[in-house]
């Protein structure tokens, strides 16, 4: 989920969210959830009403997709970091309850949808990216030569800590929750062929909303997050008037049994602020999250090993070779265009 109606309310201030052009990104080095870009991906091929599947019954739906989008980032002269999940934190067990059970409610509709249209929303709504999907991912893109960190727990925490260490430019996401955890900028769009990238800095937000750091993570908060629950009555605008008047959402809650509070915010009252509201605890996690630390990171580019490549994806997974070998030929471009406009392929050792 990210944070809820983040994006919405900063679309309210001039040039906090720039659109950019591709080019803008060449030479520049980018971490990616993982897991959010396959889901887009299976996501985008169910459109069909079907996955990808082999002759065996696999799907291969994943593996396609991320050979061609890292094809794709390569030949416009982006260096993508891929970044895995590691086992998430215990504060968003409730969350990952809950979206186990709206894909089963999803998948409960699907089988009783009586029309096409029906059928394929809730396919789509009934996504699972599995750890062996998630393994064959990492396998190709290493015999692709690119550079897969693997977090201790959340993939965007650690994208995040790449960014604010100065690995990378920024972060490929559609998950606001990236900047709460202190990435400089994200980049939303990236690998879309039909929406308008656009970068947003974490500096242009805390200096447009007059907030710094801590209220702004306090803000995402109060908007809503994967971690903590939500305050009833507090919607987007409220959310940021509060932090405003207040400062913290401590101080306000604090501030809830005074008269002239009471007034002011009718709505508003300490019985509504739910006995597990673990706000504390959450805006530690934003600040402090569990994560490799960068020395420990080993950030390469590498020449692809183009005849594994071949053997992964058409003796392994059953794709047209002819279609493979013509990526392949791409990739080979790609990489050959890299090295001659900058030498080398770069690369970090921490």
């Amino acid at each position: 989920m990210g944070i809820k109606n983040l994006h919405k309310l900063l679309r309210k201030w001039e040039n906090v969210i720039q659109e950019r052009n591709i080019q803008d990104f060449a030479g520049k080095k980018i971490a990616i959830d993982i897991s959010i870009l396959v889901y887009q991906i299976v996501i985008a091929i169910r459109n069909t009403g079907t996955d990808l599947v082999n002759t065996n019954g696999d799907i291969t739906s994943h593996l396609l997709g991320i050979f061609n989008k890292t094809i794709s980032m390569l030949e416009k002269g982006i260096y993508p970091v891929y970044v895995f999940d590691g086992k998430p934190p215990n504060m968003k067990n409730s969350i990952l309850k809950s979206r186990r059970e709206q894909r089963k409610k999803a998948k409960l509709k699907m089988k009783q949808a009586d029309n096409k249209e029906d059928k394929i929303k809730y396919f789509k709504r009934s996504v699972v990216v599995t750890k062996k999907q998630l393994n064959e991912c990492s396998q190709l893109i290493q015999l692709m030569g690119i550079p897969v960190v693997n977090a201790p727990q959340e993939a965007d925490s650690q994208c995040a800590q790449l960014a604010k260490d100065g690995l990378v430019y920024g972060v490929s996401t559609e998950d606001m929750d990236i900047l709460t955890f202190g990435s400089p900028r994200i980049i939303r769009n990236l690998s879309s062929k039909k929406k308008e990238i656009i970068q947003i800095d974490l500096e242009k937000i805390l200096k447009k909303l007059e907030l710094n750091y801590l209220q702004f993570i306090d803000l995402c908060i109060l908007l809503g997050c994967d971690y903590c629950t939500t305050i009833p009555g507090i919607g987007m605008k409220k959310a940021y008037q509060l932090i405003k008047q207040f400062g913290s959402i401590e101080t306000f809650i604090e501030s809830l049994n005074e008269t002239d509070i009471k007034k002011e915010y009718e709505n508003l009252n300490k019985s509504l602020v739910p006995e597990n509201y673990n706000y504390r605890n959450t805006s530690n996690y934003f600040q402090n999250p569990i994560v490799k630390d960068s020395k420990q990171i080993n950030l390469q580019w590498t020449e692809p090993d183009y005849d594994k490549i071949l053997e992964f994806m058409v003796s392994q997974f059953g794709f047209n070779k002819s279609k493979i070998q013509k990526g392949i030929a791409r990739l080979r471009r790609a990489y050959n265009s890299l090295n001659k406009n900058n030498k080398q392929i770069p690369h970090y050792i921490c």
